[in-house]
């Protein structure tokens, strides 16, 4: 906040200046002593005037981007300033008609100051770099450069021979306009502004004539009460005339005695222009011989808005005339008119003070009935005592007389009401006493706020008038009288969505959009609450937006309120995410952690641990962490992640028991979505990438504004500590300790019961309230039937922010369905004919009986609770400066150099650090490339939340800064086999994988199929079935052959190729017969079936795969033999033993069957890649599954190595993560979480299999 001060001039006392008004960030100031108007530029794109005493601010310019310096053209009425986009602009003084004059290809440099030169038509201006000073002409051509250069030119401004600037650090200056080549140094101190004080032009330095309406050519003179006005000793100098009826001298005789004189002086002629310049006119002394009885010459000057004469003196009793029409009655004076003639000092002296003032009364109807309650205004005044009077009683509406009493909209009106005395009727009146004015209709407390990103302003509304209301019964009118109001923010022309967040300004905490006019209790302030929509992006700069308010048809009785009319309110929402720049928290590798702040730490141990933990919402976010495999001692890596929004659940595990010593992967990842509410969690899929959204503590520390590391180990009780093993064990989630916290069972007890867990260590925020919020951006409909409908699409977010995914319609929602679950499940009863495994066969829908995958629960190891303490040594030839050397030449100059350029800092000696305690645990550099990728996450996360280098170009170039970095952040460069655009890679059409590795005419290996390839038709439709795998695109082919099977014997149709549905990078669907009919029998055999076979391109397929369908009450089939034989409890054996032919339906006719269906997602099949993103408004989790082998020791495993968890938050809340597994061949782990991003990479190895986490938050 900046104040506006003014001090007298010339004055001896510069210690006590006026404070007329306080401003947000003024960027420059001018003065118009004319029009006594004060104009200055503000850093939010507006240009503002107010009178000189700071009353009456308005807004005249809006929209140009941070204007820098005004100056004025008063006698011509034009406003110039320049932009710190270096244009120069022309506006009317009013802010009308702007226009670009000069252009940026003429301002080169940044500019700061501005000034006119009136006498040359030029406009000078300065720059903040060492450089000459520039002009060109008032019509934008003639571009020239004077020899004075300045270094910081801070100010400069013009006389008539010279030009003075001020540069900054060494002093003010004066040069010549005749470019001479020296400047003369006139002060040598720091100068920060200049303005020149110019009295040369007469415009500017003249005396004033005031306070003499009687001049009017209107006014005849009472000579009788009067004593004429007389120019007779007037001095010769130039004159401006400030005067209530105007400054024109008449140029027609106005008669004798008129104009408060005997003998009046006219011109003979008519008046100058502007452009006339100073002019000589002939004026003419009337008297009652005649109309020109003397002549002589005075000069005449048009300086725009006003004359301006050098008069000469006169004769006795002549006077000069200025003006014309009625004059008003002097102080102490009155008349019925208030105009003379008529003015007299006989009427009543008493002064009364009105005021307006709205109330409700009753109704009265055309039969002098009453019926309900209307608004009134009233005029009130304090009677006077002791005295009896007349009261006159005018209302102006908006300053015209209101001779309508009735008033039918109420379109914000200025309600003014006049009050006169009179001793007795047709008595001389008193003057008027004006009441203040009233405003009606709905006021914000003001027309601009701000609010920050994630935080809120409360925008105070006052009603000053009552609603209608149809009877006076209280119990009605507080239930039923109200007025709805309702607001929109206009949208702008850009895109949807950045970043996979909602491109918004702000939303409103509001039940609608719009606020409740009431007509009890009208006279309480109404709020809105309006929050700064956290858009997740360093943002260039602020960013601005307007509420509009309108409201829609309305019955009779609320006719005052149809088309309410109310000024746009401007909101600035200021960025927040920028100061959580760099804040990644990163778990990878062994694991390694780096906290929000920075700090770097390292722990070994296993089991369910929370990563991140945000009260409101709630939002958790929990890793899993077992053994890494290998015969690595001691060692501990990431196999899992859970993200609860809310009451939903995302799950992604890829080992089956977690243990201290051994590594037990799974097969194939298992993933599990339980979506509760629609805008809990919206995952968006692209092949390998899931981009999981929804609305501090932990592992990952506490972020703090300054980067504080000091609070960084705060312990789930006691709060900061510093020892980092008590630290982290304090998060650690048992089934003894806290079972409620599990996320990683079959049935987390959050999703069905309220489980709220609050932290108290002093610095908690605990806020689980359900607010509801509504985004606004269309107009409500005029009709009160479609009102409804509107608020339920305008109303429905939870928080005040929203991702891409809930806020635009998406292409993949097919995806998103298959992998999502209901809420709550139950468990799924098997058939006893079902096939004996260890594993739990569920339906993921209670719709389709066909999407059934296999999960295995996950088991904890009896070691996990152990104690015993494992250390780490080098070996194997390595020493720790070969470790140190060796990974400085991995990891060195692997990031951008424009990175660092463009202010992302990146330390790499803290990936150099890790990667020796990789070698100090592995004896080798496995883990060196996965070390490279989390700094490549990081920096990409940072470059993508960038706007300034999303909007900055390359070297002049058509490139743009954003895509020149993220062009070499790809996983592995692409493999040489695509382009790298903003991180991802597009592959050549012989390449797929996110790191194009994965050559497309290789099939997929290793397919295999859920319930061990058996379909029975008692339970499951079996027109459709999953198949696990790897498919590294989205392109699958399946060439199936159907078979019928009676007891040994098998039949074979011909092969028909059809188009698999993809379902993930894991999973695919394919329709096996399009209308089979649903039966436990065939009649020409005792079951059927088909052999599978995928393909990526449509020409190379796999081995095959065999699914049997069949009635499990009646047969036991074996899918790998493709051999069936009878049951004798089959219910409809016969004694022949054959089957009867009588149909059977899967057990899905019941609502109950339904219901007792599991939820659960089965597991992702082997090998693939999944990138995960989960975006949440104060988190992002970026998790990576890698598939890949390695040859440690010289043993061949392939195994489920690599996990990336990145995490990181924006101030206002939100997450993101990221899961990639994809084919790769070394081993590794790594979690990364921060404040804003959050992400998780898991890598996966076949056989045998092991997690390395990566997650950022």
């Amino acid at each position: 906040m900046i104040l506006f001060c003014r001090l007298q001039y010339p004055t001896e006392d510069k210690s006590t200046p006026e404070v007329i008004i306080s401003v947000f960030y003024p960027t420059g100031v001018a003065v118009d002593p004319t029009h006594d108007h004060l104009y200055w530029g503000a850093l939010y794109n507006q240009i503002y005037r107010s009178n000189l005493d700071g009353t009456e601010t308005i807004m005249i310019v809006n929209n140009v981007h941070l204007p820098v310096d005004i100056d004025l053209d008063i006698n011509n009425r034009f406003l110039f300033f320049i932009t710190k986009s270096s244009e120069t602009w022309k506006c009317s003084l009013n802010g009308s008609e702007c226009n670009i004059i000069v252009d940026s290809s003429k301002i080169t440099q940044v500019s700061d100051n501005i000034a006119l030169d009136f006498n040359d038509n030029r406009i000078f201006w300065t720059h903040s770099v060492y450089s000459p000073i520039p002009s060109i002409g008032f019509n934008g051509t003639d571009y020239m450069e004077t020899v004075a250069i300045a270094s910081e030119a801070y100010g400069i401004d013009v006389s008539p021979t010279h030009i003075y600037y001020a540069d900054f650090n060494k002093g003010l200056y004066k040069i010549t306009k005749a470019n001479s080549t020296t400047a003369a140094l006139l002060y040598k101190s720091r100068v920060s502004a200049v303005k020149i004080f110019k009295s040369e032009d007469e415009c500017f330095n003249h005396k004033y004539i005031e306070n003499q309406e009687k001049r009017s050519a209107d006014f005849v003179t009472d000579i009788s009460n009067y004593i004429p006005i007389s120019d007779k000793n007037l001095e010769e100098v130039w004159y401006r005339i400030k005067s209530k009826n105007g400054d024109q001298m008449p140029i027609y005789p106005p008669g004798v005695y008129h104009c408060g004189t005997n003998y009046p002086i006219w011109i003979n002629g008519t008046l100058p222009t502007v452009s006339d310049g100073n002019v000589t006119a002939t004026t003419c002394l009337q008297t009652e011989n005649s109309t020109c009885e003397i002549s002589f010459n005075v000069q005449i000057r048009n300086c725009g808005n006003y004359l301006i004469y050098l008069l000469k003196n006169t004769t006795q009793n002549a006077a000069y005339c200025f003006g014309n029409g009625p004059v008003l009655c002097e102080d102490g004076l009155s008349s019925e008119s208030g105009y003379y003639p008529g003015c007299s000092s006989t009427f009543p002296t008493e002064i009364v003070t009105p005021y307006v003032k709205a109330s409700l009364t009753q109704r009265q109807s055309e039969t002098g009935s009453l019926s309900g309650l209307v608004p009134i205004f009233e005029c009130k005044f304090d009677g006077i005592q002791n005295g009896t009077y007349v009261y006159d009683v005018f209302w102006f509406i908006n300053g015209s007389m209101l001779l309508n009493i009735r008033i039918y909209r109420l379109l914000t009106l200025e309600v003014t009401c006049y009050v006169r005395l009179r001793f007795i009727p047709r008595s001389v009146p008193s003057p008027f006493y004006r009441s203040s004015i009233f405003y009606a209709g709905l006021y914000p407390e003001k027309y601009e706020f701000t609010v920050i990103e994630g935080e809120y302003v409360d925008i105070e509304f006052t009603q000053t008038v009552p609603v209608a209301c149809l009877t006076s019964n209280l119990a009605f009118q507080r239930n039923f009288c109200s007025k709805d109001v309702y607001i929109f923010q206009p949208t702008k022309h850009r895109p949807i969505c950045s970043n996979n967040i909602a491109n918004r300004d702000i939303v409103f905490n509001a039940e609608f959009c719009g606020i409740k006019l009431e007509s009890i209790d009208w006279e309480e302030k109404t709020y809105l609450r309006v929050y700064g929509f956290s858009d997740g992006i360093y943002n260039h700069q602020d960013r601005s937006t307007y509420i509009r308010l309108s409201t829609s048809t309305t019955s009779a009785f609320h006719e005052i309120w149809t088309n309410l009319t109310v000024p746009e309110i401007k909101v600035n929402v200021l960025d927040k995410d920028a100061k959580m720049t760099g804040r990644l928290c990163q778990v990878y590798n062994d694991p390694h952690f780096r906290t929000f702040d920075g700090k770097v730490y390292h722990y070994m141990n296993v089991g369910e641990f929370v990563l991140y933990r945000n009260s409101k919402g709630p939002y958790w976010i929990h890793s899993l962490f077992t053994n890494c495999g290998f015969g690595w001692e001691g060692s501990s890596c990431p196999c899992g992640v859970a993200i609860r929004s809310r009451s939903s659940l995302f799950v992604l595990r890829t080992c089956e028991k977690v243990s201290r010593e051994i590594s037990f992967p799974l097969k194939s990842p298992h993933s599990e979505v339980r979506i509760c509410d629609d805008n809990d969690l919206s995952i968006d899929i692209s092949h390998n990438t899931y981009l999981v959204s929804f609305c501090d503590k932990g592992l990952c520390g506490v972020p703090s504004i300054a980067k504080d590391t000091t609070d960084d180990f705060t312990h789930r009780d006691l709060g900061s500590i510093s020892d980092e093993r008590s630290f982290a064990d304090s998060w650690r989630i048992t089934a003894i300790d806290r079972p409620d916290e599990l996320l990683f069972i079959e049935e987390p007890t959050f999703l069905y019961l309220d489980v709220s867990i609050v932290i108290d260590n002093g610095n908690n925020e605990n806020d689980n309230t359900s607010d509801r919020y509504c985004v606004c951006e269309s107009q409500a409909p005029r009709y009160n039937g479609d009102l409804d409908s509107h608020n339920i699409v305008q109303c429905n977010l939870t928080e005040s922010t929203e991702t891409c995914s809930s806020a635009v319609p998406n292409d993949n929602n097919s995806l998103i369905g298959s992998l999502a679950s209901p809420c709550i499940s139950t468990s799924y009863s098997r058939n006893k004919r079902s096939v004996t495994t260890s594993h739990k066969i569920v339906r993921r829908s209670t719709s389709d009986s066909d999407d059934v995958v296999d999960v295995k629960p996950l088991e904890y190891d009896d070691d996990v609770n152990s104690t015993k303490n494992f250390t780490r040594s080098f070996r194997n030839g390595w020493t720790k400066e070969k470790a140190n050397q060796t990974c400085y030449e991995l990891i060195k100059n692997k990031i951008p150099t424009y990175l660092e350029e463009n202010g992302i800092i990146l330390s790499e000696e803290q990936y150099i650090e890790s990667c020796v305690e990789d070698i100090k645990l592995t004896a080798d550099t496995i883990f060196a490339k996965d070390t490279v990728s989390a700094m490549q996450t990081y920096a990409l996360i940072e470059v993508l939340r960038n706007e300034t280098i999303a909007m900055a170009v390359k070297d002049n170039s058509s490139e743009t800064v954003l895509g020149y970095i993220t062009s070499f952040l790809c996983p592995n460069n692409c493999s040489g086999n695509g382009n790298c655009t903003k991180g991802l890679c597009s592959c050549t059409h012989e390449y797929a994988g996110d790191d194009c590795s994965q050559q497309t005419y290789l099939p997929p290996a290793n397919i295999s199929l859920p319930t061990a390839g058996l379909c029975g038709t008692r339970t499951r439709a079996c027109q459709r079935t999953n198949i696990y795998g790897y498919f590294p695109s989205n392109d699958v082919w399946c060439n199936k052959t159907h078979f019928q099977v009676n007891g040994d014997i098998k039949t074979y149709a011909d092969p028909v190729m059809v188009k698999a549905e993809y379902r993930s990078a894991f999973m695919v669907s394919v329709a096996l017969i399009g209308n089979r009919k649903k039966r436990s029998t065939l009649i020409t055999g005792m079951a059927e079936g088909y052999e599978l076979r995928l393909s990526n391109d449509g020409i190379e397929f796999s081995d095959p795969v065999s699914i049997i369908i069949y009635d499990e009450e009646c047969y036991d089939c074996n899918a790998s033999s493709i051999s069936c034989v009878f049951v004798a409890s089959c219910p409809d054996y016969t004694k022949d033993g054959m089957a009867t032919d009588k149909t059977t339906t899967p057990k899905d006719t019941t609502p109950k069957d339904e219901d007792e269906l599991s939820s659960y997602i089965g597991p992702i099949i082997i090998g693939g890649s999944v990138l995960l993103l989960v975006v949440i408004f104060c988190v992002i989790v970026l998790i990576k599954l890698i598939y890949r082998t390695s040859k440690p020791k010289n043993k061949s495993i392939t195994r489920f190595d690599s996990w990336n968890i990145n995490t990181g938050g924006t101030p206002g809340g939100s997450i993101e993560t990221e899961v990639n597994s994809r084919p790769h061949f070394r081993n590794i782990s790594r979690i990364n979480t921060r404040p804003s991003v959050s992400s998780m990479t898991s890598n996966t190895d076949g056989q045998r299999n092991f997690i390395n986490d990566y997650f950022q938050q």
